[in-house]
């Protein structure tokens, strides 16, 4: 046995023989790939290292750019290229990468802008690593100011880092072409990713995401694009952020095109109808009668310090050590803040669903922006919004509230790793509680909405508990009432809630819907926004002109009748809503439970056969007879469950009652 030494470095040591050192290699970058979990980190990471490169060349001023060219500014491209290319690039012209440079660069966890003497964006050297070895195939072109101009791709990494057996790493191997992309800079930089299936980006082609919008609210809300500069004037901003082009195309799909899009943060305030700053209800400057769907306030450091005077003074006169530190964190990171307070759960889910005219976009990742917090460094929103760590801020604030922390290059950001350090969550809870503080004496200046739902049971059995003595005290009120024979009638496609509801109401008073009694739509003031009774003496039967009739078969009657009595109904415009209302957490204002919804009427239905975790089924020749509701036209499912939702999709029922003679109904 050999003689170990008196001391020994363990950082020199270097693995011996190929396998060994590719299995080396290859758990590194393994252990940087699994530090990424969104579905955009690639856009985020490509972009962060353009507007590194870009400030490196331009932060002096533009008319210092090394290698400037007449008519030259700060400009970055994205070419989101859903063909069948499937291929993302980012092209830059900031400082270019020097030969000598290239292979630092992309070695994992070495970063030369280490050495910038500067705050960056990126400087833990995983990014690149990421962009690499998380694809199927990643090409670089660069540029530098004296002249040098090389172009290099590498293919396999994703395939090397999944495979089963060790081998040797994938290389990078020289192109031709250097130049491409890159003729009318003095300097910059261009990289191209492929993503597919076996990514996490996926395929670019997506039926969600084939719009200039939506790409354009990505790069706002996602990427270094959206600058989050709070509390500072727009021509305060520096220079080459005032002058940043920045381009945006996609291609190969029927939404494509090009468009410029704004380097700044896509603040949710600037989409509602209605919203007011904080600093102009403290200034007096709006009547005390308006009424706003959004508050939102923007503090820079000196601001936010003015605003929390006597909280401040408090930790200031503290002898506790986390008070002490909270303050030093606070003044450390040189803390901005900008936040909002929606009027209700789903505005900020509304806001971008409007922003992008898709009914379903509130079920994707389309815009970062939700009740939660966000960080930022260096002007950049760092990873996705994750919950508020105020452990006891209320359920339905925890929806309403959006906050950014903004603070310098101290915070150290990391794309590849979402959750906040520990060592700051203490002071972030501080924060948030004093900004939501801020807002709470104000919030009587939102406007009110009839739809907010105050219930916040914290589970199914409470849940079921409240519904069931609600049906008991509708049922014994409705009993003391007297039915209105009046007829209503409603002639608008509805928009809202309300007016469904109005139609609904039409539909039953001019007995278009047979066999309901609808006891109360008591709304906002229970779970779930109807309770009723349904009962069928008479039945439907196919006919040669009608396979599929609206009513209900004999085969579901007892002794001559059908009845279902003491069921809950949800009124929702949009299917697609109430799916979210079934996904979201316990304990939250919107949450609903798939198993104690009866009737669904809603105004429309998606096409397809599945919503998510859900199946929907139409019903038509060969199943209508499992319609237990006169005119419902789905069943709707939950995958591995029992229970069934009926569906009343009053636009498809309506179409279908006018094609229909009613002895067929």
């Amino acid at each position: 046995m050999s003689e170990l030494p008196v001391s020994f470095d363990p950082l020199e040591f270097r693995p011996t023989g190929p396998n060994e050192m590719s299995a080396h290699a290859r758990n590194i970058v393994k252990n940087v790939l699994d530090s990424y979990t969104g579905r955009f980190d690639v856009l985020a990471e490509a972009v962060q290292n353009a507007m590194d490169a870009i400030e490196a060349r331009w932060g002096a001023g533009v008319d210092n750019a090394a290698g400037r060219r007449d008519g030259e500014y700060p400009t970055i491209r994205i070419e989101i290229d859903a063909s069948a290319r499937n291929e993302i690039t980012v092209t830059d012209n900031g400082v270019g990468i020097a030969g000598d440079k290239l292979q630092e660069v992309f070695t994992p966890h070495l970063s030369p802008k280490l050495l910038y003497g500067r705050p960056t964006r990126g400087h833990k050297g995983v990014g690149t690593t990421f962009l690499i070895y998380g694809h199927p195939a990643f090409e670089v072109r660069t540029k530098t100011t004296s002249g040098e101009v090389h172009a290099y791709r590498i293919q396999g990494g994703s395939e090397w880092v999944q495979g089963e057996t060790i081998l040797p790493a994938p290389k990078f191997e020289r192109v031709e072409d250097a130049g491409r992309r890159l003729e009318n800079f003095g300097s910059g930089t261009s990289i191209t990713v492929k993503v597919d299936e076996s990514t996490r980006f996926g395929r670019v082609r997506n039926a969600q995401y084939n719009k200039l919008e939506t790409w354009e609210l990505v790069l706002r809300t996602f990427t270094a694009i959206g600058i989050v500069n709070v509390g500072i004037a727009d021509h305060r901003r520096p220079e080459w952020v005032r002058e940043l082009r920045v381009e945006l195309e996609l291609l190969g799909v029927s939404g494509g095109g090009t468009c410029t899009v704004v380097p700044k943060f896509h603040f949710p305030h600037s989409d509602a109808a209605t919203s007011v700053s904080l600093s102009e209800l403290w200034s007096g400057s709006v009547s005390d009668s308006n009424r706003y769907e959004m508050l939102y306030l923007e503090l820079g450091p000196d601001a936010l310090e003015q605003q929390l005077k006597a909280q401040i003074e408090e930790l200031e006169n503290s002898d506790s050590a986390e008070d002490q530190e909270t303050l030093q964190t606070l003044r450390k990171y040189e803390t901005s803040v900008y936040a909002s307070w929606a009027y209700k759960n789903t505005l900020y889910e509304d806001l971008y669903r409007g922003a992008l005219e898709e009914p379903s976009a509130k079920r994707f990742q389309y815009m970062n922006v939700r009740g939660g917090l966000m960080v930022a460094s260096v002007g950049m929103p760092i990873g996705e919004t994750t919950d508020h760590p105020y452990a006891t801020m209320k359920p339905e604030y925890r929806r309403r509230l959006f906050m950014i922390a903004s603070f310098n290059g101290k915070y150290s950001p990391d794309l590849g790793r979402k959750t906040i350090p520990a060592q700051d969550r203490a002071f972030l809870e501080w924060l948030e509680r004093q900004i939501q503080n801020l807002f709470l004496r104000y919030i009587g200046r939102l406007v009110r909405s009839n739809d907010e739902a105050p219930h916040h049971a914290g589970g199914f059995a409470q849940a079921k508990e409240e519904l069931a003595s609600e049906g008991d005290r509708v049922r014994k009120r409705t009993e003391k009432l007297q039915a209105m024979s009046e007829p209503l009638g409603f002639a608008y496609e509805p928009r809202y809630e309300a007016e469904l509801v109005g139609i609904f109401y039409a539909l039953l008073a001019s007995g278009d819907l047979r066999g309901y009694r609808l006891l109360a739509v008591p709304g906002s003031t229970t779970r779930l926004d109807g309770y009723f009774d349904f009962e069928a003496s008479q039945f439907a039967k196919p006919t040669p002109d009608d396979l599929a009739p609206l009513g209900i078969a004999e085969s579901k009657a007892t002794g001559g009748a059908f009845q279902r009595r003491g069921k809950w109904l949800e009124f929702k415009v949009r299917l697609d809503d109430l799916i979210d209302d079934f996904e979201a957490e316990d304990a939250t204002g919107s949450k609903k439970y798939f198993d104690l919804v009866d009737l669904v009427v809603a105004w429309e239905v998606p096409a397809g056969e599945s919503i998510g975790d859900y199946d929907l089924v139409e019903l038509k020749e060969g199943n209508w007879n499992e319609r237990d509701y006169y005119g419902a036209t789905h069943l709707l499912r939950k995958s591995g469950g029992n229970h069934v939702v009926q569906v009343l999709a009053l636009q498809d029922f309506i179409r279908r009652m006018q094609s229909v003679a009613p002895a067929t109904a």
